[in-house]
């Protein structure tokens, strides 16, 4: 389970604004910053992830050596399109 909230938009121009965050994954929770830009009645993200801070050790190069082409990265992408409910 995963839980993404947001605690604060700070305006950058007409259509895109800075998104401060909480990213919950297992549990830990780490605050996250990223660009969002509006579009119609919605925003729109990319949103890159350190899985190693969340304590996901499969195949990282963070926790364990010599993985080779075994290896996984720890930076993940997620692109998240963000309602707006008003």
């Amino acid at each position: 389970k995963a839980k993404l909230s947001i605690t604060k938009f700070t305006k950058i121009d007409s259509k895109k604004s800075k998104a401060d965050a909480m990213l919950t994954i297992k549990g830990i929770t780490n605050p996250i910053s990223f660009v969002v830009e509006k579009k119609d009645s919605f925003y729109s993200a990319e949103i890159i992830v350190d899985r190693s801070k969340y304590d996901i050790k499969y195949r990282s190069s963070s926790f364990f050596e010599n993985l080779g082409d075994k290896l996984i990265y720890d930076e993940f992408k997620l692109d998240v399109e963000i309602a707006l409910n008003l």
